[in-house]
């Protein structure tokens, strides 16, 4: 976040356009980071297990790695009808290919193709 004026660092004291000079902002970001994934499920835990990963190559292989959204390229799979909304965890015709974007910017809402 800037303020449009220096600042100091509140770490070290060197004037900064943020909060921390980019030193101290790296350090705080990655610090910050490794406290949440510390707090985050493992992947296993989450539903990513082996099953998983032999539906998502077989929908990927489907859809010839095309984003079903956008149409760019695509490196993961996404659910149509979320699991939050009852969505079927495993069944591929509830998954299509999906660009990392698309995907993470759908959430749990369900969207019709452009």
């Amino acid at each position: 976040m800037t303020f449009g004026f220096p600042r100091p660092c509140l770490t070290c004291g060197v004037l900064a356009e943020g909060s921390r000079c980019p030193t101290h902002q790296a350090a705080h970001d990655r610090a910050r980071n490794a406290r949440v994934d510390a707090q985050r499920p493992s992947t296993t835990r989450r539903g990513y297990d082996s099953a998983w990963e032999r539906v998502r190559l077989v929908v990927l292989q489907r859809d010839r790695w095309t984003c079903h959204w956008c149409g760019g390229a695509a490196r993961t799979v996404d659910h149509v009808v979320a699991l939050a909304r009852g969505g079927p965890r495993l069944d591929p015709a509830n998954l299509v290919a999906s660009c990392g974007w698309c995907n993470s910017s759908r959430g749990g809402r369900t969207r019709r193709k452009a």
